[in-house]
């Protein structure tokens, strides 16, 4: 509740500031170039009023904000297509891959584009030709996790704009900054689009760089999503973007946003400012629409396609050691979260079965859920469902794959500690389940990815020790681990 009372503070602190900046066209307006950097990317982000400085992960924060490419825990494609006004249109691919649990790589390309645009002579009477415009851009992303609340980023990029037969190239670079305080709260700092003046042919222009400052919070088990940024261009006063987000069934989304206007917009009429768009997600894939009116000149739609894929590395990149050890047919950096369902309930009164039935089958719906939001990513949403089920059904069978399953949501975070203690728990349970082997292998994980290689490998070695049956032993999970440890150890 606090950090939900100081985000509704900003919004309005951000409100109240509105009037202060429209109360003039500055005097800088349009003064720079190669505006079409300033589209926004993404239909999600267009549906929440373009306040998405502290949201952008994957993708699309390789335009938002480069830090944002830390917090995303798997490899995504995001492709963006925009039907504007007056036959213009508006693509964006962006790619981003983990290469370790704390650094990622992105790679985007977008351009803004017509064709069919009639010449005319000095005297304007009739078309003497038709030539096509275009404006491109092309660049990577690289952001780095400093522990588990900040992370940094940086964007190089090049430009190239184009307009019948007249050309110009530049390059910029976008720097951004993500703090998480708290499990629910992001804040955001960027700074866009910097670089040197681009020469159109005698003409040299200043790119449109741009400041922002974000911050977003979830609430009601991440169902609902306020968002708001603060923007301080070069070329025009400062602007407030705020808007929202609500998840139904964690499948559909609908949202809503609002662009404050400056003094300047109202040639476009009063349908300006509001935003609106709604998502959809099956799997690991995201449909996102929004529909954005311009008043007089027109209205917009936009659309937005991602696809999210396989798993961030175990093991983060590290100088290789000297006289390394070959390992011949290595299995998987890290296996796929184990979850056995066959633990057997205890033995209970008949008077007892109904209601133990009726608390099985919660615990197991609770558990599903839970599953459901752990292989969409949403680790957050994931571990309150398994929490609930260690709060609200204690002696269901479920117990022990939820205290697993909130390991794993804490190890995903990169939360080691906290992660260790739940396989703990699981192991220090005095009933002896499948899930024991799984736990104590992933503490040595936890180990092995806080480069505390001894402990890791006598956490590997009690696998095998106490379960010499178990599949992390058979299938040679183990000794290939412990074979890791040592060829860091010499």
């Amino acid at each position: 509740m606090k950090h939900f009372m100081q985000v509704l503070s900003l919004f309005c602190a951000l409100s109240l500031a509105v009037p202060a900046f429209a109360s003039e066209i500055n005097a800088s307006a349009g003064e720079s170039g190669a505006k079409f950097l300033k589209i926004p990317v993404g239909a999600r982000a267009s549906g929440m009023g373009e306040a998405f400085s502290a949201l952008a992960t994957g993708g699309e924060a390789t335009y938002w904000n480069p830090a944002g490419l830390a917090f995303h825990t798997s490899s995504s494609v995001t492709l963006s297509h925009y039907e504007w006004f007056q036959d213009i249109r508006y693509d964006y691919l962006g790619f981003s891959h983990p290469l370790s649990r704390n650094m990622h790589v992105g790679f985007f390309g977008g351009g803004l584009y017509t064709a069919g645009i009639e010449g005319r002579g000095a005297t304007y009477n009739s078309p003497i030709n038709e030539f096509s415009a275009g404006d491109y851009v092309l660049g990577a992303t690289l952001a780095q996790k400093l522990g588990n609340m900040v992370a940094i980023g940086v964007t190089i990029k090049g430009i190239y704009q184009s307009i019948d037969e007249y050309s110009a190239t530049g390059f910029a670079a976008d720097v951004g900054l993500t703090y998480r305080p708290a499990r629910h709260l992001k804040l955001a700092l960027t700074a866009q689009h910097l670089g040197p003046e681009m020469k159109f042919e005698a003409e040299s222009q200043a790119l449109p760089m741009t400041i922002r400052a974000g911050a977003a919070y979830e609430m009601l088990n991440q169902n609902l999503l306020l968002a708001a940024d603060m923007e301080i261009p070069n070329d025009n006063n400062v602007r407030i973007y705020g808007g929202m987000e609500f998840w139904i069934q964690h499948m559909i989304a609908l949202r809503a946003g609002y662009k404050y206007k400056t003094e300047g917009t109202d040639a476009l009429g009063d349908d300006t400012g509001y935003t609106a768009g709604a998502g959809f997600r099956v799997g690991t894939i995201h449909l996102d629409y929004a529909f954005v009116p311009y008043g007089n000149l027109g209205e917009t739609h936009r659309f937005s396609l991602a696809f999210h894929f396989g798993n961030v590395p175990s093991v983060s990149p590290s100088p290789t050691p000297v006289n390394p050890t070959p390992v011949v047919n290595q299995p998987p950096a890290v296996p796929p979260p184990v979850v056995v369902e066959k633990k057997t309930p205890l033995p209970v009164p008949p008077a007892e079965d109904k209601l133990q039935a009726e608390e099985e089958q919660a615990a197991t719906e609770l558990y599903k859920a839970g599953k459901f939001q752990y292989q969409n990513e949403q680790f957050d949403a994931a571990q309150e469902l398994f929490e609930r089920i260690l709060d609200e059904y204690p002696s269901s069978s479920k117990t022990d794959e939820a205290l697993y399953m909130i390991g794993q949501c804490y190890f995903e975070r990169g939360d080691y500690q906290m992660a260790m203690r739940y396989f703990e728990r699981v192991i220090q349970d005095t009933r002896e389940t499948d899930m024991d082997p799984d736990g104590q292998l992933m503490i040595g994980y936890c180990y092995y990815f806080q480069q505390n290689y001894n402990a890791a490998k006598e956490a590997f070695q009690a696998v095998i020790d106490r379960y010499p049956n178990s599949q992390p032993v058979v299938g040679g999970e183990a000794t290939h681990w412990i074979q890791k440890c040592e060829r860091y150890l010499r």
